[in-house]
């Protein structure tokens, strides 16, 4: 029987929600996308934080991941005139 690789999650934009999904998959499991915040850093053995600023960097070379949620992002980004 074929084993099931871990699930893995990148989460844009560290939050109050990456504290539950770490609880939820493992912190080895969540990959963060986003500006530094302290209060939400990885825990030893965690997944990466790729420090990323959405509104200057365009797109980073991540993944692959089963899942990305981008909660409460979207209204943080600059509009273009």
């Amino acid at each position: 029987m074929e084993r099931l690789r871990p699930h893995r999650l990148l989460d844009v934009g560290a939050g109050f929600q990456t504290v539950l999904f770490r609880d939820l998959l493992g912190p080895e499991a969540v990959d963060v996308l986003g500006l530094w915040v302290p209060r939400f850093a990885p825990p030893d053995g965690a997944g990466a934080h790729l420090v990323f600023d959405l509104n200057e960097d365009g797109w980073p070379e991540a993944g692959p991941f089963d899942a990305v949620v981008a909660a409460e992002v979207i209204e943080h980004l600059f509009l273009g005139p």
